[in-house]
């Protein structure tokens, strides 16, 4: 991703957009989340059981909410497992509203 910078002179912000829940909890996430979270860690590749599904659809929930991060582009994990962002969106709602501000520009004016 370095060369797309380089190569462009722009942010790795004005080309991508990631759009994914970061199955990850620190100190700034709600203690009612980090059973679920848990719960995802344990998880298979291959899910089969209603619980493990459920399991999935609250995580999508929880992200989509703003409970559980978004995975951004780049980032790092202090000591305290706290992440530090620094390209992408933390959270679902800012990369949606990316997107559509994208959508947005792209289309003709009529």
């Amino acid at each position: 991703m370095m060369f797309l910078k380089s190569s462009t002179g722009k942010s790795l912000n004005d080309h991508i957009i990631r759009l994914s829940p970061l199955i990850h909890y620190d100190t700034n996430t709600p203690e009612n989340v980090i059973p679920l979270v848990k719960d995802l860690y344990a998880l298979d590749m291959d899910l089969t059981k209603d619980e493990e599904i459920n399991s999935l659809i609250a995580c999508f929930n929880a992200w989509k909410n703003g409970r559980i991060y978004n995975q951004p582009i780049e980032f790092k994990v202090e000591r305290n497992s706290d992440l530090l962002f620094q390209q992408g969106d933390k959270w679902y709602q800012d990369g949606m509203n990316r997107w559509v501000s994208w959508e947005d520009s792209e289309r003709p004016v009529n």
